[in-house]
């Protein structure tokens, strides 16, 4: 594939730097001379130093007949108008990164009025995944599928686990919940179990199915489903936002420590349902009086 990508910072050079390997063919733009340099010197890509949002600069860097056009520079409005000229100029296909949470809401738009194909936002990516975790406390593993509809988790067997020491055909017996156990990890070794296959203490099994079927699962095996009720975030970030908006849906509540007086002020707008605390998250004198970690 022919593919551009603006911006060749950290994200930018890892991208570069993995379709390279797969022997795509890669042009990389970016207006700052030193940080092609190094994918210059390192990488089997085209260097180009210009403005990506530039019609002439896409236009040098082949992309009319470009496959896919990836806009991760630093600034979202720069990837939104590069992927919008791209699509313009006959580019089949263009990914933007966009992370300000002003735009959280509107991502089918973008896609539908620019004609991007996907936008990345990683600090929302993050949250959600905190977010997946939290909803399985006895999960060290959660993967969506089917657009969320259900759920991969893994877990590490416990001694206190009904399963253990009993094959899964006999579990599977009492059909306790409608789930299926894909795989085992025991030590360095995966394992595709069938019928047959015994937990042992310290596994890791692999369990798909809907959330309620998860929980009724997990219930059957004596795992407590307390539901996590309060979370602490420490600093107030994109990601610590993403993340209380993610929480709010489930009820949780959530406290979040930011130093910086604006930032505060910004987060008890976006996030009204959420305690803001202006203070030095690593003071433990603060911690304690707000009893942040006693929730």
């Amino acid at each position: 594939m022919r593919i551009i990508i603006v911006g060749c910072g950290k994200v930018g050079y890892a991208i570069a730097q993995q379709l390279t390997q797969e022997k795509h063919d890669i042009t990389l733009v970016d207006d700052e001379p030193e940080h092609l340099s190094r994918a210059d010197s390192t990488l089997d890509a085209m260097c180009l130093n210009g403005n990506g949002a530039s019609i002439s600069v896409l236009m040098e860097a082949g992309v009319r007949s470009a496959d896919l056009v990836i806009a991760v520079t630093g600034v979202d409005e720069t990837n939104l108008v590069c992927c919008l000229i791209a699509k313009s100029l006959g580019a089949r296909h263009t990914v933007a990164r966009v992370r300000n949470p002003d735009y959280r809401r509107d991502a089918d738009m973008l896609k539908r009025e620019i004609g991007l194909d996907m936008v990345i936002n990683p600090d929302l990516a993050a949250a959600q995944e905190i977010a997946r975790i939290l909803s399985f406390p006895a999960a060290i593993s959660v993967e969506p599928f089917a657009g969320g509809r259900i759920d991969m988790i893994g877990f590490k067997m416990q001694e206190s686990d009904t399963i253990l020491g009993h094959s899964l055909s006999d579990f599977h017996r009492e059909r306790a919940a409608e789930v299926l156990i894909c795989a085992a990890q025991r030590g360095d070794e995966f394992i595709i179990p069938n019928g047959s296959f015994v937990p042992q203490l310290d596994d890791r099994l692999y369990m798909v199915g809907a959330k309620a079927e998860l929980h009724k699962m997990l219930k059957s095996m004596g795992r407590s489903l307390q539901r996590v009720k309060d979370v602490s975030i420490l600093g107030g970030s994109r990601i610590s936002m993403y993340l209380s908006w993610e929480l709010a849906r489930t009820g949780t509540r959530v406290h979040i420590v930011e130093q910086d007086h604006d930032k505060c002020l910004r987060l008890s707008q976006e996030l009204p349902d959420a305690m803001i605390i202006e203070g030095d998250g690593t003071d433990n004198d603060m911690i304690r009086s707000e009893n942040l970690f006693g929730t």
